[in-house]
C-alpha cells in the first residue's frame, strides 16, 4: 500500500483505512446502482456501527445537476443529518463531484471522504478538492473548491470497470506526466501492454506517480491562481466537446482529443515535432482517439471557466514534462 501525506491511500482491499476519518454517528455513501454489490457490502460490514444510510443518484454526466443535488439535500434532511455526519462518495468522478459539492454547502460543509471506483477518478478527480455540477452551456461551471478529509483509492475496483472506462481514465494520467514529469512519460511508455492488461502492480504504481504528482501541484496552489492551471492542459477543448456531444463522449476521450489540439499551438511555442510525435503515439497506444470530431464544439468555447478579462488561459507544453500558460487573447466582437 501507497500513502501520500496526509490523506491519499492507494492499495487492494483496503477500504478499511477511512475509518480514522469517519466522524460523527451518521454516514451516507453516495454510489450508484453500477457499483458492485461486494464494494457496498464491505462498506456495510464497516459501518455496521453507524447509522448507516445508501443513496443512489443516477449514472451519467447529466446527474451532475441542481436537481441531483437538490435530492441529496432532501435525503440529509430527511435522515437528519448533523454537522457531525460523513459522506461517503463510492463510485466515479460524477459521484465525487455531485456528493462532494452536495457536502460543501449542506450545513455550511459537512465531513467528506472519497472513495473512486475508476481510473479517471482515482488519478484526478478525487484528488484536489475540486466539486461541481453542469450547467447547459457548460461543464463544471457550479462548484466549490472543499477537500476530502481522506482519499480511499482501492484498485480493486478497476478489475469489473468496463475497457473504454478504463482507457479513458489513462488520459488524465497522460496528462500528468506531460505537464509535470518527462521521465514518467518514459515509464509509461515503456509499460503500455501491462497497463492495458491492468497487471497490478504496475496499475498501483502508475496511480501512486500520478496521484503524487497531481497532489504537489495541488499542495502549491489549492485554489487554481497559478500553477495548478498545469492541470488543465487539453481541457479546455475537452469540455467543449463533451457538452457538444451532450456528453456521449466519455471525460478521458475528449481530453485525449483536446491534448491533440493543444500540441498544435505548444509547436508554434517551440514544442518539439519528435515530442508531439511521442506523445500522440502514447494516446494511440492506449487505444485514445487523437481526431477532434466535427460537433460543433467551437461555440462552447466561449463558456469555459478558464476566461479571464484579459483572455484565455490555455495550457501548452514548452517540453515533454514541461506544462506552461499562456494567455491567449479574445477574439473581438467589433
Amino acid at each position: 500500500m501507497y500513502k501520500i501525506e496526509p490523506l491519499i491511500y492507494i492499495g487492494q482491499n483496503i477500504l478499511e483505512q477511512c475509518l480514522p476519518y469517519v466522524q460523527g454517528r451518521q454516514v451516507c455513501v453516495v454510489t450508484q446502482k453500477e457499483i458492485p454489490d461486494l464494494m457496498l457490502q464491505k462498506l456495510k460490514n464497516l459501518f455496521s456501527s453507524k447509522t448507516l444510510n445508501i443513496v443512489y443518484i443516477p449514472e451519467g454526466e447529466t446527474a451532475k445537476s441542481w436537481a441531483t443535488v437538490e435530492y441529496l439535500m432532501d435525503q440529509f434532511v430527511a435522515a437528519k443529518f448533523n454537522r457531525e455526519c460523513t459522506v461517503v462518495a463510492l463510485g466515479g468522478g460524477v459521484v465525487g463531484d455531485v456528493a462532494g459539492f452536495a457536502a460543501s454547502i449542506y450545513l455550511r460543509g459537512v465531513n467528506f471522504i472519497q472513495m473512486p471506483t475508476t481510473l479517471l477518478a482515482q488519478v484526478d478527480a478525487s484528488v484536489g478538492g475540486k466539486t461541481a455540477i453542469n450547467h447547459a452551456q457548460g461543464k463544471n461551471l457550479i462548484g466549490t473548491f472543499y477537500q476530502a478529509t481522506s482519499v480511499i483509492i482501492d484498485i480493486d475496483s478497476l478489475q469489473t470497470l468496463a475497457q473504454r472506462d478504463y482507457i479513458a481514465g489513462l488520459a488524465e494520467v497522460v496528462k500528468i506526466a506531460c505537464v509535470r514529469d518527462a521521465d514518467f512519460f518514459a515509464w509509461l511508455e515503456q509499460h503500455v501492454e501491462t497497463i492495458l492488461v491492468r497487471e497490478s502492480g504496475t496499475v498501483m504504481q502508475m496511480i501512486h506517480q500520478a496521484v503524487k504528482l497531481k497532489a504537489q501541484i495541488v499542495k502549491a496552489d489549492e485554489k487554481e491562481q497559478g500553477e495548478r492551471m498545469l492541470l488543465n492542459f487539453g481541457h479546455t477543448v475537452a469540455h467543449a466537446i463533451e457538452t457538444a456531444s451532450a456528453y456521449d463522449c466519455l471525460h478521458g476521450e475528449a481530453v485525449a482529443m483536446g491534448m491533440v489540439q493543444a500540441l498544435a499551438l505548444s509547436q508554434e511555442h517551440g514544442l518539439s515535432v519528435q515530442a508531439v510525435q511521442r506523445i500522440i503515439a502514447l494516446l494511440q497506444g492506449f487505444g485514445l482517439p487523437t481526431q477532434l470530431p466535427e460537433n460543433g464544439w467551437q461555440k462552447h468555447m466561449a463558456h469555459d471557466k478558464k476566461h479571464r478579462d484579459s483572455g484565455l488561459n490555455r495550457v501548452l507544453l514548452a517540453g515533454l514534462g514541461q506544462g506552461m500558460i499562456h494567455l491567449e487573447a479574445l477574439a473581438s466582437e467589433e
